[in-house]
């Protein structure tokens, strides 16, 4: 993987400086520094190339804390905002075409006059095949039977990137494991008119902390060894900066990586600023020895000051904090404590940095070998406790924080209210407990994996991008709670659901999200961060070490569901307590289609989130010029199911309807028992949820498998077969 990145600083004044263009292999970017620029300032205009270099992965980068107003194909998630970025291919994350020449489609020289097959993309079909005639004459790019090939180019596509929010984010892949895998970094975007300057007197940008706890492989094999084995999937180690000292037994020849260092000047207060890319769930308790910390932004958003001892950091969090160097001209230990994936019930995951004086030795505060998990945590006064409710002095959730100086009011009544649940729950699902093969109550129980959903619905993003193909994403693809997908049993506690998990809301509504983590299963906790807007938390509550919807909605019907709109705190990412709730509310002002998630790898990648699409299609900025195209590739006419012209489109659906009817053993749906059923049932599914024969003769029956439970495997059959 290599980026090709070039920041253009647009002043007040209209100047321009571009800032240094870097071309790195990202491993170098995460482990020696940050990749992007170091000085970026609110309302810059910012290009970035992105050059996949991979051999066969795709990918893509979201921009994590920039909310992309306008500029929604921005965003970086590939299938919802933009297409995947093919291997040997180019995108530009870029600012108007005003900043350069007119952008075009720039056909890469290897594959100048060849049809060349895109790489088929997960949850896509493609169906091989070949037509009545020879394949396309050298030199053409396009022939009627080949439409389903696409040409693969190196794209440069221009449109607007502003950096929108000041404060600290960061920028990652969006794409698989990449980001578990080190493909993430720092994004600081600054502003000349700071509301908590007088709080500090340095802001050093080398003075940020960006952490992540560290598997010791591929988070793929990690992934496929913890879901497919008995192999566990517990970080062995945090990292800060890249940097850090790991077990022994780990590093390579007995070296271990140099520790991270944060220079201080004596008397003055330093500015500091953390980032947690946390992979597993593994929160992180931040301290330092000697000091006590100024926590002063959350999220990019300033905060009422609050002095800790400690606080916690969740995955996809930020915390800018400040501490006042009063001490001896000393090195004194930063100690980073692992929770729960990272705590002492498996491989006690921790780290230390070095906070080192002007004019202190070049040394350790102590011999490193000494540190232990035990030894990073300490006592006292802390922010962002994990699983905990408000009411407790000894410490204040991110309910219970303020923010500082004038907010927007969020105290009105909700146009939109949506009740999420969530937990892990046992399911049979063609992904991991086929219910013919490997059913999840018939494998022993190491084996059983407990699916991570919201609403009991896992996210199945379309093969297409909505906001830029909105022709090409069947209605039928959309569903939530209120219209669930079809299903054996049409009940999603049952069966497993999986679809394009959507809340709609409209423009410049006032949106609550009453978030609940059952907690049945595990004790866990998951961080969950939206995309294109912040939010307000105005309330959370933890009935006990595990609840139902039931209980918190009872609570509400009682008044006893916490809201607090006293200058609630403004953030991007948020955590539930485990058996607990978490409210938040938000002005839905800008429309798109925004991933709401959990920030957790291994959950988001199996389906741990929905969709929420702010406004109709008419309010979204236009596709910016020759945007790359995706999809599905499996053929949706007739004449492609039944590979030549003997049959008119009438007769070969006919055909196929009858086959399938007369079938007392459905066999031909994918990922369903096979089964005796009525007829008349199943004739009342097909019918009911493909809109009638009409439908079918016209856009071919495949097109209408999704909706149906599995996928229709009919396009095998031949005229002469039926």
């Amino acid at each position: 993987m290599v980026f090709l990145v070039a920041c253009s600083l647009a002043r007040a004044q209209r100047s321009k400086r571009v800032v240094d263009v870097l071309r790195l292999p990202c491993w170098y970017a995460v482990y020696e520094g940050s990749l992007f620029c170091d000085e970026v300032c609110q309302g810059d205009e910012i290009i970035v190339d992105l050059e996949n270099d991979l051999m066969s992965d795709t990918t893509s980068i979201h921009w994590h804390g920039l909310h992309m107003v306008g500029t929604p194909y921005m965003d970086g998630v590939p299938q919802l905002t933009q297409c995947p970025i093919q291997p040997g291919t180019t995108f530009r994350y870029s600012a108007p075409s005003s900043l350069g020449p007119p952008s075009g489609i720039v056909p890469h020289p290897a594959w100048d006059h060849l049809q060349v097959q895109c790489l088929i993309q997960p949850g896509t079909n493609f169906r091989y095949s070949v037509p009545s005639s020879p394949g396309p004459p050298s030199g053409t790019v396009s022939h009627p039977k080949w439409d389903h090939l696409q040409q693969q180019y190196r794209l440069v596509v221009r449109y607007h990137f502003l950096a929108d929010k000041p404060g600290t984010h960061y920028w990652h892949s969006h794409s698989g494991f990449q980001r578990a895998d080190g493909m993430f970094g720092s994004l600081v975007v600054r502003t000349s008119e700071d509301p908590i300057a007088h709080l500090y007197d340095i802001d050093d940008p080398s003075h940020v902390l960006v952490l992540t706890d560290w598997l010791e492989d591929l988070a793929i094999k990690k992934f496929v060894y913890h879901h497919h084995s008995v192999h566990d999937n517990k970080p062995y180690n945090i990292l800060v900066n890249g940097r850090g000292y790991i077990d022994t037994a780990l590093a390579y020849e007995g070296r271990h990586p140099p520790l991270s260092v944060i220079t201080v000047k004596q008397g003055y207060r330093h500015r500091i600023r953390s980032v947690s890319n946390s992979i597993q769930n593994c929160p992180i308790e931040v301290s330092v020895d000697g000091h006590n910390m100024t926590l002063v932004t959350k999220d990019g958003s300033p905060v009422q000051p609050i002095q800790v001892e400690s606080f916690v950091i969740y995955g996809g969090e930020r915390w800018d904090f400040v501490i006042e160097a009063n001490n001896c001209v000393e090195n004194y230990w930063i100690k980073f404590h692992g929770l729960l994936d990272c705590d002492d019930r498996f491989k006690s995951a921790h780290q230390v940095a070095v906070l080192r004086y002007e004019g202190a030795p070049d040394s350790l505060p102590s011999d490193i070998t000494d540190m232990t998990w035990a030894l990073t945590k300490r006592e006292g006064f802390q922010v962002n406790t994990l699983n905990k409710a408000p009411g407790d002095e000894t410490f204040l959730t991110a309910a219970e924080i303020q923010s500082f100086g004038e907010t927007v009011d969020y105290s009105g009544t909700p146009d939109h209210t949506f009740w999420i649940d969530f937990d892990f729950h046992p399911s049979n699902n063609d992904l991991f407990h086929h219910e013919d093969y490997y059913p999840f109550y018939a494998v022993p129980k190491k084996h059983r994996l407990f699916m991570p959903q919201m609403n009991y619905i896992s996210l199945m993003l379309p093969s297409s991008p909505p906001l830029s193909q909105p022709e090409s994403v069947p209605p039928q693809e959309f569903c939530n709670a209120e219209h669930p997908p079809v299903t054996p049993n049409n009940n999603c506690t049952t069966d497993f659901c999986a679809c394009f998990h959507t809340l709609s809301v409209r423009k410049d509504s006032l949106v609550e999200m009453v978030l609940i983590d059952k907690g049945l299963t595990y004790y866990a906790n998951h961080p969950f961060h939206l995309h294109g807007h912040e939010f307000a938390v105005v309330g959370m509550g933890k009935l006990g070490s595990n609840t139902t919807r039931q209980e918190v909605q009872n609570l509400e019907k009682n008044g006893l569901l916490m809201r607090n709109f006293n200058q609630s705190t403004i953030m991007d990412t948020v955590t539930v307590p485990d058996g607990g709730y978490t409210v938040i509310r938000f002005w839905a002002s800008n429309p798109g289609y925004w991933l709401f998630h959990c920030h957790i790898s291994f959950h988001i990648e199996v389906g741990m989130g929905l969709v929420i699409k702010v406004g109709d299609d008419s309010m979204f900025a236009p596709a910016p010029p020759n945007f790359p195209r995706c999809g599905n590739f499996a053929p949706t006419r007739t004449e492609d199911l039944k590979g030549s012209d003997q049959l008119t489109d009438f007769q070969m659906i006919q055909r196929l309807l009858l086959y399938f009817l007369a079938q007392t053993e459905i066999k031909c749906i994918e990922g369903s028992r096979t089964r005796n059923s009525s007829i008349t049932r199943e004739r009342r599914t097909l019918l009911d949820h493909s809109g009638g024969i009409e439908t079918l003769m016209a856009r071919g029956m495949v097109y209408y498998s999704r909706s149906l439970p599995g996928r229709l495997t009919l396009g095998f059959l031949s005229a002469t077969a039926l």
